[in-house]
């Protein structure tokens, strides 16, 4: 494999600092990854330049990211190899089998071929100044910052804090390139 795209939509930022990551992990191993916001860059254009193609989304309130869902839709029918990964304070606070079983496994069941790697990933508390939330979202990004502080894990103001192990990502990159 010599190219993949890795094409995500995230809420709040915690699903594109994954995508980065796994950017980073994919050169490690030899690997060209191309990054696609799917929120800002719009739908995916022309796959034929890929080996294989990633699709991440945040969830929240149980829901992946509609830009996230739209990419899958196009990828029904694929023969491309695929990977599916979410980030989701579910998978930190109920594990990530819970979680990849509540979000990945029916997203998975859609497409004609199984994905080569899928994993869901804990979240990436953002705290640097600049992070703009709605009233909705400053309450659920507080009551899950709180509960995370409460634990005793510190999440510094002004840092980006991620409740995921490198080890995870790298695993997941590992599964795909077999």
């Amino acid at each position: 494999m010599k190219s993949v795209l890795i094409a995500y939509a995230t809420r709040y930022g915690a699903t594109r600092y994954l995508a980065e990551t796994m950017s980073r992990l994919f050169a490690e191993a030899g690997v060209a990854a191309d990054l696609h916001d799917l929120r800002s860059q719009g739908p995916l254009g022309d796959l034929s330049l890929y080996d294989g193609i990633i699709i991440g989304s945040g969830i929240k309130a149980g829901r992946w990211c509609k830009e996230a869902e739209a990419a899958l839709a196009t990828l029904i029918d694929t023969s491309l190899p695929t990977g599916l990964f979410v980030s989701c304070f579910e998978a930190y606070k109920s594990g990530e089998e819970q979680a990849a079983a509540t979000y990945i496994v029916p997203k998975a069941a859609m497409l004609d071929t199984p994905p080569k790697a899928t994993v869901a990933l804990g979240p990436v508390f953002d705290l640097r100044p600049g992070l703009t939330l709605g009233f909705m979202e400053k309450r659920l990004y507080n009551a899950m910052l709180g509960r995370t502080r409460k634990e005793g894990i510190a999440v510094p103001d002004g840092e980006v804090t991620p409740l995921v192990s490198e080890d995870d990502l790298k695993r997941f990159v590992e599964e795909f390139l077999e």
